[in-house]
């Protein structure tokens, strides 16, 4: 079972917010919860506040337990921005944007996460079975396609003669 959460115009570039939803991304709900009280950062405490939210939702609406639930998804975008200017030299105006963040948060029993593990594991051995065995056949087209002759000299032997003039200096 999925439960979703979303927060939105959250005053905070997606940037500075990604950092702290990097911390608790894959966690159980409840280590997520004490990790952002302890977080110092501004987007921390909304989405500590989100993430309680998804765990309410989920007791609540889909009778979950607290200890299962796991935050599967937390997903960080923009939510647009507020253009102003700041005044400068000569009558000039440069740009400021005020980025503001929209996150997703999706939590999950640990049922599902296993299913899709598996699956991507499979898919993985079959894919590289499929490499090793195209680049088989590869390397097979090569060897049929490349016929090198190879042109011997008229002559091995070097002759005894000027074996016998080598002088050899092991200074």
């Amino acid at each position: 079972m999925k439960v979703n959460a979303v927060l939105r115009k959250f005053q905070s570039s997606p940037k500075k917010t990604r950092l702290v939803a990097d911390k608790i991304r894959g966690m159980k709900a409840e280590q997520a919860v004490n990790t952002l009280l302890f977080i110092n950062k501004k987007s921390a405490k909304p989405l500590l506040k989100l993430v309680k939210s998804a765990i309410a939702n989920a007791e609540n609406n889909f009778k979950l337990k607290k200890e299962d639930l796991i935050l599967s998804e937390i997903r960080v975008d923009s939510d647009g921005m507020l253009k102003r200017i700041m005044p400068r030299a000569r009558g000039m105006a440069f740009p400021i944007l005020k980025r503001i963040s929209r996150v997703e948060i999706v939590l999950s029993d640990g049922n599902e996460i296993e299913i899709k593990k598996v699956k991507s594991e499979k898919q993985k051995t079959e894919a590289k079975a499929e490499v090793k065995t195209k680049s088989i056949a590869k390397k097979t087209t090569k060897t049929k396609e490349k016929k090198v002759e190879v042109k011997e000299p008229a002559s091995t032997e070097v002759p005894a003669e000027k074996e016998t003039n080598k002088v050899i200096d092991n200074k």
